[in-house]
């Protein structure tokens, strides 16, 4: 079934409510707006920004510190029943070393806790391959919104969406994101669009 991005009109009133049974158009057309809702407007996404200093004489650009070694960052995200991969935006600062890195896992929430087993493994992104940009400089990487089929690494991957597993969707997941030699602006988070789904 496509799943319609654009605006997508209800039926006219008067071809719903005349005494006949609905059928057709009409219900075709009331089967596509349900899909674009449930699959396109209620997708789920969230932004986690991270404070640094801002220094006002350079026009309030970010300030990154440049001694962060490594840094790991626990994001909630609320996940919704048609959540199957997760992309992500990061906005960093890198340092001039190839050995930096961002990695994300997926992991459950079970207890109220940040350590709760491994969901998916998730991704790196390396130094010189993946990170861009100039040294100290706010630069910008993301995952791309390819599907994928559920993986089954036990470290990380190149980089990729993270795949959440049917037993865990509309659950709150934490994304652990961990970082070497580069320090995070913010993080963004997107439930993948999906044109055409199987009903």
């Amino acid at each position: 079934m496509l799943i319609p991005s654009s605006f997508n009109p209800l039926p006219d009133v008067s071809g719903c409510y005349n005494g006949q049974i609905v059928m057709g158009g009409t219900v075709a057309q009331m089967a596509g707006a349900l899909a674009q809702l449930s699959h396109c407007k209620f997708l789920g996404e969230a932004h986690y920004h991270i404070n640094y200093p801002v220094l006002s004489a350079i026009g309030g650009t970010v300030r990154f510190p440049r001694d962060k070694n490594s840094q790991t960052h626990n994001l909630l995200y609320q996940t919704t029943p048609r959540s199957e991969f997760i992309a992500m935006m990061f906005v960093y600062s890198q340092s001039n070393s190839p050995s930096n890195y961002i990695r994300a896992e997926l992991r459950d929430t079970a207890s109220n806790s940040y350590s709760g087993s491994i969901l998916d493994y998730g991704f790196q992104l390396s130094g010189e391959a993946d990170l861009e940009g100039e040294v100290y400089n706010v630069s910008t990487a993301f995952t791309g919104v390819s599907a994928i089929s559920a993986p089954s690494n036990t470290t990380p991957d190149p980089v990729r969406v993270l795949y959440v597993p049917a037993a865990y969707r509309n659950q709150l997941l934490n994304i652990r994101v961990s970082t070497f030699l580069t320090n995070l602006s913010s993080v963004h988070i997107y439930d993948v669009y999906q044109p055409e789904v199987t009903p």
